[in-house]
């Protein structure tokens, strides 16, 4: 079970293989709330994949640094915002990054995401929770269609690995029936 009493209110615990979406706030607090609950796995010694599309990787770190410690080889990320071309890398620090061109680019964002998960087993590291993903974000370069699709897919997968998916949506960012449809993709929405 992964204990989340510490930083999402409602949800003492939640069983392995859960994927939320959290909509209760705009992008930023939805972010917030998100890296929190990252940094609160990552202090108990889960690992942590971080999609991120605005910040870099040191920014990342610093973030989830400043609070809670945590080994480097915990963390993976999934650069999308630095490059233009596909790569992989560790860092002295033991931190996996991922790098993909472009958000439009779901299949790309997969394939990163199945990578740090495989990186982070390699590591020894046994629970892990995703997150950092704007689906809001992620619907300014795709339909609501293919984000539906991407995210039904990345959810069965962290079924499949017992991890914990934290994604999130800014709900006055999309239509009501973009809304609807994503939801679909997900095992509970914290709408607070």
């Amino acid at each position: 079970m992964y204990d989340l009493s510490g930083t999402l209110d409602g949800y003492e615990s939640v069983p392995p293989g859960t994927s939320l979406l959290i909509t209760g706030g705009d992008d930023r607090e939805n972010r917030e709330r998100v890296m929190d609950t990252l940094a609160d796995g990552l202090a108990g010694g889960d690992g942590a994949v971080v999609v991120t599309i605005d910040d870099s990787v040191e920014t990342i770190r610093e973030q989830l640094s400043a609070r809670a410690a945590f080994e480097g080889h915990q963390l993976a990320v999934i650069d999308c915002h630095s490059s233009d071309d596909r790569t992989q890398k560790t860092l002295e620090n033991g931190t996996f990054v991922y790098t993909v061109p472009s958000l439009a680019d779901l299949t790309a964002l997969g394939i990163g995401i199945v990578e740090c998960f495989q990186r982070l087993s390699d590591a020894g590291v046994g629970d892990c929770r995703v997150g950092g993903l704007s689906l809001s974000t992620l619907l300014e370069h795709s339909d609501d269609a293919e984000v539906f699709k991407f995210s039904h897919v990345v959810s069965s997968r962290l079924d499949s690995a017992g991890f914990l998916g934290l994604f999130s949506l800014d709900r006055t960012a999309v239509d009501t029936h973009a809304y609807m449809v994503i939801c679909e993709a997900f095992d509970e929405v914290l709408e607070e």
